[in-house]
């Protein structure tokens, strides 16, 4: 199994307890390639957990608060 594979696989899981493992797993084989990415991934560890408990994200709601406030008002406002 190749350390690629093992990563993407995390997604494919059904429960938030089987990512927990293949994550795990992953960071510790990532440690030495992608430090930044592990240490950003132990920050936000619950967070990541959570998309796998229920599929979802706020990325879009991240996206808006990164255009800026006018840019979110004039979405809410356009018909």
């Amino acid at each position: 199994m190749s350390f690629e594979f093992r990563y993407f696989r995390a997604f494919e899981v059904k429960s938030g307890s089987d990512a927990l493992v293949d994550l795990l797993d992953w960071m510790v084989t990532a440690q030495s390639l992608y430090p930044n990415s592990v240490a950003t991934m132990r920050q936000w560890f619950g967070e990541i957990l959570q998309y796998f408990e229920h599929r979802t994200t706020s990325g879009v709601v991240e996206v808006l608060q990164a255009l800026g406030h006018t840019t979110w008002q004039t979405l809410a406002t356009e018909k």
